[in-house]
C-alpha cells in the first residue's frame, strides 16, 4: 500500500513537473528548425482552447472518481485529520494543507455528512489539477506546438491512470504538484515576454503560485531557496533593463519571506509543535 502510494505520487510529480521541461525542449527545438517545418497556428481562442483541454480531462476522470466515490483517503490524510480532531497540530504535515482540509471536514460535519465534506474537498483538488495541467496545454499551445503532439499529451493527462486516480486521492502532493506547474508556467511567461515582466497581474500570479507551493510542501522551501539564487544569477545577467531586475529578484524573495511568514502565522495561531519534515 504504502510503497505503491508513494510510488504514483512520485510520478504523478514527474509527469505534471516535467510536461514544461518537455515543453521547453520542443519550443527550442522549434525555433532552431529550418523555417520549413511549420508550425499551427492558433485555430481557436485561448480562452477555448483552455476549456476544452479542461472539459476533455474532467470528463475522462469522471468514471474513476465515481469507482472510488467519495475519494481515497491517502496515507498522510488519518494523520491530518486525528490533528483536526484532537485540536493538536504539528508541523510534520504543511499546516495550509491540514487547515484547507479542515475546512472541508468541519462542513462536512455541520451538514451530517462527512462524506459530501470529502466529496467538496476531492472536487475542488480534481479542478484545480485538471486547471493546471490545461495551463500546460495552453502553453503548448500558445508556442505553436503541432496539434499532434499536444493530443498525445492531452490524452496522457486524460487517460493515464496515475493521473486519474491520484486526482481524487486526499494528500498534499496533488495540490503541491498543480501549484508547482502553474508556477513554472508563469516563470516561463515572465522570461520569454517582455510585457509579462511589467504586468502587475502576471506578477501577482507569480508571487501567489509561488507562496502557495512554498506552503503546500515543508521541503519545497528548500527548493525554492536554490531556485532563487539561481533565478538571482540569471537575471543578473540578462540584459533586462535595470528596473526590471530588480523588480524581478524583488518578486522571489518576497515569493520566500511571505511563505516563511505566512508559515509562521500558522504555526503561532494553531500553537503547532515542531514536527520532522
Amino acid at each position: 500500500g504504502g510503497v505503491i502510494e508513494h510510488f504514483l505520487i512520485n510520478l504523478l510529480l514527474c509527469s505534471v513537473g516535467g510536461t514544461l521541461s518537455v515543453a521547453y525542449v520542443i519550443t527550442q527545438l522549434f525555433e532552431k528548425i529550418p523555417v520549413t517545418i511549420k508550425t499551427v497556428a492558433p485555430k481557436w481562442s485561448n480562452a477555448k482552447y483552455f476549456w476544452g483541454c479542461f472539459a476533455v480531462i474532467m470528463l475522462c476522470w469522471v468514471p474513476v472518481f465515481l469507482a472510488y466515490y467519495p475519494g481515497i483517503f491517502a496515507y498522510d490524510v488519518h494523520t491530518q485529520v486525528t490533528q483536526m480532531n484532537e485540536n493538536a497540530y504539528t508541523t510534520h504535515h504543511p499546516l495550509l494543507h491540514t487547515l484547507l482540509l479542515r475546512v472541508f471536514y468541519r462542513t462536512g460535519e455541520a451538514i451530517g455528512s462527512y462524506n459530501l465534506g470529502v466529496v467538496a474537498y476531492v472536487i475542488f483538488q480534481t479542478v484545480l489539477l485538471a486547471m493546471s495541467m490545461s495551463y500546460a496545454l495552453l502553453y503548448l499551445y500558445e508556442k505553436g506546438v503541432g496539434k499532434k503532439a499536444r493530443l498525445v499529451l492531452l490524452l496522457f493527462f486524460a487517460l493515464c491512470p496515475v493521473n486519474s486516480i491520484l486526482s481524487i486521492s486526499v494528500t498534499k502532493d496533488i495540490l503541491f504538484a498543480a501549484s508547482m506547474l502553474f508556477m513554472i508556467i508563469q516563470i516561463l511567461r515572465f522570461v520569454e515576454d517582455e510585457n509579462r515582466r511589467t504586468s502587475i497581474p502576471h506578477n501577482i500570479l507569480l508571487f501567489f503560485t509561488g507562496m502557495v507551493t512554498f506552503l503546500l510542501r515543508n521541503n519545497a522551501r528548500y527548493v525554492l531557496i536554490v531556485w532563487t539564487c539561481l533565478w538571482i544569477i540569471y537575471v543578473l545577467r540578462s540584459k533586462w533593463k535595470k528596473i526590471i531586475k530588480v523588480t524581478s529578484i524583488s518578486l522571489m524573495i518576497c515569493v520566500l519571506l511571505a511563505g516563511k511568514l505566512a508559515d509562521t502565522a500558522m504555526i503561532k495561531a494553531l500553537d503547532a509543535k515542531d514536527g520532522s519534515i
